[in-house]
């Protein structure tokens, strides 16, 4: 007997089983001794696999730190689950909040093909009721379920999975369902306690590596954008630059809406009141709707989208107080993004300027022609002096002049003398009597 109780203690010891009835065959004789070695051997055995599973979170706590890839790292976690649990089946789904729909994100022990693309929808299933109240459910047998709705779709997944006992463990960080890790059996089985809680423990890491990964692609994203928000604005500031530049040199507004056509890489056209191309490769044909949104950005003074056009962009140029015509910016592969439509319109005010510079230059050139003109035709005295600025001028004196009187009403007067200044062979004054 002696030897057959040491063999029951080593058995105990060292992990290998000891057989409750062997137990209480060799100590027939003492019950009470028989029921407390069979305890400890229960209890052995229970610290044994504990042990076993605290290295096995241990170790997946450790890969956190050292594998990067989320799918990677979840996928690890699933592995780790179905072994040490001894299921058959071990799967991940991530939580869309949007959609409130699962998605099946990584997946072990599986045979059925549609497995993996499975979507649990809103409400269905313990998938849907994990989320909703963030505490881990089970069943002993699905066939019997019968608390919650069941969709055709999964229960024919599950089918074909042959799958009888499912626990779900929710993912949940800072009170935000992330997804459901799910252990499942083909034979109906009753989760213990210490089950349910070394599956809750792999689902707080797969919470965490979601929870990491979705701050990593935030923080990326946002890198990202400031990224493009700083070219942007580079790009921005060069063509700011380019456009002063061009001010500064004096050259015409063809040149500024050249610059600007060329930095969007789009077509760019500068249209008068009328609608007639000032600037620009084409005519343009106004239809009702681009001719309502020219009229609309020069009565607000701002741009106009348009939404059914060859043009996606309509900008007033104002060069005094009334409007002096629109740039049109043409459609391209994407829509302008904000810099680009603030460039657009400070585009325009640099085109006013031009057009304002332009104008000034053209008035006093009016002027001046306006007062040779008066000089030459108000008498001897003032003759000479006329004759002497013209030829400074440029102005064929010598050459025969035709003098012509032209009638107007006075309020065409400016109007009129405006049209005749701008003939480069005509010399026009207005005559005293109007």
């Amino acid at each position: 007997m002696a030897t057959e109780l040491s063999r029951i203690i080593r058995s105990i010891a060292d992990g290998t089983g000891a057989d409750p009835r062997a137990i209480r065959s060799v100590l027939a004789h003492d019950v009470e001794a028989a029921e407390a070695a069979i305890d400890l051997a229960r209890k052995v055995d229970s610290l044994r696999r504990r042990s076993t599973e605290l290295r096995a979170v241990m170790s997946s706590t450790r890969d956190l730190l050292s594998i990067p890839d989320a799918d990677l790292m979840l996928q690890r976690i699933v592995d780790r689950a179905r072994e040490l649990m001894e299921v058959d089946v071990a799967y991940l789904s991530v939580y869309d909040s949007d959609h409130d729909e699962l998605h099946v994100r990584a997946q072990t022990g599986t045979v059925s093909p549609r497995f993996f693309g499975m979507v649990v929808p809103a409400g269905v299933g313990l998938a849907s009721l994990a989320v909703r109240t963030q505490r881990p459910q089970w069943v002993a047998d699905y066939e019997s379920l019968t608390t919650v709705p069941h969709d055709v779709t999964i229960d024919a997944i599950v089918h074909e999975e042959q799958l009888r006992s499912l626990l779900g463990a929710p993912l949940v960080v800072g009170g935000q369902v992330l997804g459901v890790l799910f252990a499942a059996s083909r034979q109906p089985h009753d989760f213990r306690p210490e089950e349910i809680s070394l599956l809750s423990a792999f689902a707080g890491h797969a919470a965490l590596v979601l929870h990491l990964a979705q701050l990593l692609k935030d923080a990326t994203d946002a890198s990202a954008e400031a990224s493009s928000r700083q070219q942007e604005a580079e790009w921005a500031a060069s063509l700011h630059g380019e456009l002063i530049k061009l001010v500064v040199f004096g050259h015409d507004t063809d040149a500024v809406v050249g610059a600007l056509a060329e930095a969007l890489g789009r077509d760019v056209v500068f249209i008068d009141d009328e609608g007639s191309t000032l600037v620009g490769d084409a005519e343009v044909a106004l239809d009702r709707q681009l001719r309502e949104a020219v009229v609309a950005a020069a009565a607000t003074g701002r741009s106009v989208e348009v939404a059914d056009s060859a043009f996606e962009l309509v900008t007033p140029v104002v060069a005094t107080t009334a409007r002096s015509g629109a740039l049109l910016v043409s459609r391209g592969a994407h829509p302008l993004t904000p810099i680009e439509r603030r460039t657009v319109e400070r585009s325009a005010l640099i085109a006013a300027l031009v057009m304002l510079r332009h104008n000034a230059l053209a008035d006093a050139e009016e002027r001046v022609r306006g007062e040779v003109a008066a000089e030459l035709l108000q008498g001897a005295t003032t003759r000479m002096a006329g004759v002497r600025r013209a030829a400074a001028r440029g102005y064929l004196i010598a050459a025969p002049w035709t003098v012509a009187a032209v009638s107007c009403a006075p309020d065409e007067r400016q109007r009129v003398l405006s049209r005749l200044r701008g003939r480069a062979d005509w010399l026009a004054a207005p005559a005293r009597s109007g």
